[in-house]
């Protein structure tokens, strides 16, 4: 049985442990390509994504274990800019229960959107067990040959 996951949005308290958790997700992605997602590692970046999109942490038995950040691109339209859940708490199914909270807590949207590292597999497959199709590929980084898979889900009107 799947443990128990609430989710609360983020405040600038949050803002530190967020960073955190967040700093040790993408750990793996910095140290082989010198880079994460942006702004993942600075708690000020963390506070603007909080006052521009929905940003919301994921807590398991009151405590947060990861966060995500919703970016409005328009009325239907919502983009997955970040999500994360802490490297000893993964397994868990809390990332399939944080896709099924999203979409229920926006039932208005029609469409979702992401993206995801090139080879990153483990999350390709996760995005597509919950209904995402690849739909395109950016750009390959000049410098360190890094480029990321796009992701898009359409709900029915």
């Amino acid at each position: 049985m799947s443990p128990m996951v609430f989710f609360k949005k983020a405040v600038p308290a949050n803002a530190e442990q967020l960073t955190q958790i967040a700093t040790r997700c993408f750990a793996e992605d910095v140290q082989k390509y010198g880079e994460g997602p942006a702004g993942h590692d600075q708690p000020d970046q963390h506070i603007l994504f909080m006052q521009k999109a929905h940003y919301y942490t994921i807590l398991l038995d009151d405590q947060i274990v990861g966060g995500f950040c919703l970016i409005p691109v328009d009325h239907e339209h919502l983009e997955l800019g970040i999500i994360y859940v802490d490297p000893d708490k993964q397994n868990l199914r809390i990332g399939s229960q944080t896709m099924q909270f999203m979409e229920a807590a926006y039932p208005h949207i029609k469409k979702w959107t992401l993206d995801t590292g090139y080879e990153a597999v483990r999350n390709q497959h996760f995005y597509e067990k919950c209904g995402y199709k690849k739909v395109g590929e950016t750009e390959p980084n000049a410098t360190n040959g890094f480029y990321k898979f796009r992701y898009e889900k359409r709900i029915p009107k």
